[in-house]
């Protein structure tokens, strides 16, 4: 296994054809519906697909990276654990900045590791990437997101009314962004 980044017993990966089930758990789960715009469940295929052209593509011509991020203390059988997912998405080179997205696997949550993963992708994206900000979408009832991005220092910036439909209710979206210095 090749690490991209490392901070700690943390570190981010580039995508794995052996994380296609991981991707599958995250992607069709019920939340995953609540807080973002697909509909549609991923099949195994797809994501496979989705897997070996995101190791055949360039972040700069893509505009798209996800990242696994593991714990560096491998498991039993000698392979890191996955904990969670980092997204670089809506990449704009010109202006060098990025959306960013992370997911943390549900029996890593509320231990402090989605603060790992977004200090250490807030890094990667100033130090490999070259970017000048980074800037997030977060559901305004998302209380641990909010949490989240404000701790790692992102400064809400805006709010967009009534523009998710979640579960029959209108909810609002917080903007957040952090510019590097």
């Amino acid at each position: 296994m090749k690490t991209d980044f490392f901070s700690g017993e943390l570190s981010l990966r580039a995508l794995e054809p052996e994380d296609e089930p991981l991707l599958y758990d995250i992607e069709n789960r019920r939340e995953a519906f609540l807080i973002g715009e697909n509909r549609i469940p991923f099949s195994h295929d797809y994501l496979q697909r989705f897997i070996y052209a995101s190791l055949q593509e360039n972040f700069f011509s893509s505009g798209q990276l996800r990242l696994i991020a593991c714990l560096n203390n491998p498991s039993a059988n000698g392979v890191a654990e996955a904990v969670g997912i980092v997204d670089f998405f809506n990449y704009e080179a010109f202006h060098r900045r990025a959306e960013t997205g992370i997911v943390v696997c549900p029996a890593f949550r509320n231990m402090g590791i989605g603060e790992k993963i977004l200090e250490m992708a807030c890094t990667y994206a100033r130090n490999q990437l070259n970017l000048h900000q980074l800037y997030a979408e977060v559901s305004a009832n998302n209380e641990n997101s909010l949490k989240l991005f404000a701790k790692c220092g992102f400064e809400r910036c805006g709010l967009r009314r009534q523009w998710l439909l979640q579960g029959g209710q209108w909810t609002d979206v917080a903007l957040w962004q952090k510019i590097f210095s």
